[in-house]
């Protein structure tokens, strides 16, 4: 008699025992309570629990609002359909009906029919699952004055090991050091750490010219793998290193402070200009709900947000003049550095620091007495006047007023420093510490100018001339 009126109650309120079942595993998969919605089910409570969890996880840990749409039931089975909803982080609002659930009476009890197909209809073979997947685009260059692009994808080989392959560690990782100058301790404590010995363990990446010399060294030895693939880079090792910075795989710390939509896995700028504008090179990932096998390869798009391209940087450098900087410099491992400044505009045209593989824009962030930088000026007085590098000039000699008063070195005493009438080359050696880099001369022009062949806005454009390499003295100072 009660069990009846109980029955009869549930039949006036239009709530039946399958579909009470139904709410029921709703209820507890919302509130991601796997083992009570599994029992609920005919399939194995442990399996069951564990695909339940799988879709969720796979949706990033997703808030599920699920309710039941629609519910046939004839005899002993029930069909549903059922409105479910997800809010998926970085993505935003998933939802759909699925018209797929199946239930059967079991005696007094109703269970819902387990397939993988209950979360989502195209899960329709045995372990796929909801997932998440986003990409970022191609990032945007860095662009000379010109607008030439100085920062590319450029191909490069990732070398590590794979732990459970090597045979000798300590022989490998040392030859890994000593070939490329990869971090010996750094490898070492990152295999020590690998949670899986058939996983990849990176260790340096290297340029392709740059793998090409040591690849016959280090491809013999076993458990040393290579793995091609493409970064953003400039044109050369050195070129402008500290100051566009680099761009390589994210780390823990930076991770906690880009944050979203940042993972691990992607690549973000290391340093310089690089790091400084990350997010405007990088733009926006694109965002997609997908399904997965169970080995999770990617089988369907089930909707897709799309992200936003990142934008080129413009910036005054240009081209020519840094490989004229890189030159002068040369692969010195002093502490060096040498600015280029259009003097019209202040812009820098080329900056270029050492040693290379210092981190620090010495060219920029450097602080050093000026030394004789002002013979830059007076270079540039005497070539309006009508001198070349190697010609003396030809202007009239004017005397200091005579009340002026010159704070002067013992070197610099009258009749200690006077070379006569000297080209403005031989004049900058004496003292300077600093590379002079002289265009290649041409005829004067007629009607006066410089007799480098331009005036004097043109004559401050590296870019607009031939610089070939001057003699240098290497010290520790910037130059």
């Amino acid at each position: 008699m009660v069990a009846v009126a109980v029955l009869g109650w549930l039949l006036l309120r239009g709530d039946s025992p399958a579909e009470s079942t139904l709410d029921r595993f709703l209820s507890a998969y919302e509130a991601r309570d796997y083992e009570a919605a599994a029992r609920l089910t005919d399939g194995d409570p442990a399996a069951v629990s564990e695909a339940l969890e799988a879709n969720v996880d796979g949706l990033d840990g997703a808030a599920l609002d699920a309710s039941v749409a629609e519910l046939d039931e004839s005899g002993e089975r029930a069909s549903a359909t059922v409105s479910m909803s997800w809010q998926v982080p970085g993505i935003g609002e998933f939802s759909y009906e699925n018209p797929e659930l199946r239930l059967v009476a079991e005696g007094d009890d109703w269970r819902l029919r387990w397939a993988d197909d209950v979360v989502h209809p195209d899960l329709d073979s045995p372990g796929t699952r909801l997932g998440t997947d986003r990409s970022f685009f191609e990032r945007a260059p860095i662009v000379d004055r010109e607008g030439s692009k100085l920062v590319i994808a450029r191909p490069v080989v990732e070398i590590g090991v794979i732990p459970a392959k090597l045979r000798e560690p300590a022989a490998a990782v040392a030859a890994i050091a000593d070939s490329t100058g990869a971090d010996a301790a750094a490898l070492r404590r990152s295999i020590r750490a690998a949670a899986d010995e058939d996983n990849f363990v990176p260790a340096i990446t290297l340029r392709a010219e740059e793998y090409g010399r040591v690849r016959q060294l280090l491809n013999p030895i076993r458990g040393i793998e290579f793995g091609a693939r493409e970064l953003p880079l400039a044109p050369t090792r050195e070129f402008a290193r500290a100051l566009l910075g680099t761009v390589g795989p994210i780390t823990a710390e930076q991770l906690g402070e880009l944050g979203d939509p940042y993972a691990v896995g992607d690549n973000v700028g290391q340093s310089g200009l690089e790091a400084a504008y990350e997010r405007r090179l990088a733009g926006t990932p694109r965002r997609s709900v997908i399904t997965r096998l169970a080995d999770g390869s990617p089988v369907d798009t089930l909707m897709r947000v799309e992200g936003e391209r990142g934008r080129p940087l413009r910036i005054t450098l240009d081209g020519a003049a840094q490989v004229a900087a890189e030159r002068a410099l040369g692969d010195t491992r002093e502490v060096e550095a040498l600015v280029a400044v259009e003097p019209s505009s202040g812009d820098v045209l080329a900056a270029a620091s050492r040693p290379v593989d210092d981190a620090f824009n010495r060219a920029f962030e450097g602080r050093y007495p000026p030394g004789s930088t002002f013979k830059v000026v007076s270079t540039e007085a005497l070539l309006a006047a009508g001198s070349t590098p190697t010609r003396p000039s030809t202007a009239r000699r004017r005397s200091p007023p005579a009340d002026a008063r010159f704070a002067t070195s013992r070197a610099a005493r009258p009749g200690r420093c006077h070379f006569g009438a000297i080209s403005p080359s031989r004049a900058t050696r004496p003292s300077s510490r600093s590379p002079t880099a002289w265009p290649r001369a041409t005829s004067p022009r007629p009607g006066g100018g410089s007799a480098s062949g331009a005036n004097t806005r043109s004559a401050s454009r590296p870019s607009r001339a031939r610089f070939p390499r001057p003699p240098t003295r290497r010290s520790g100072r910037p130059r």
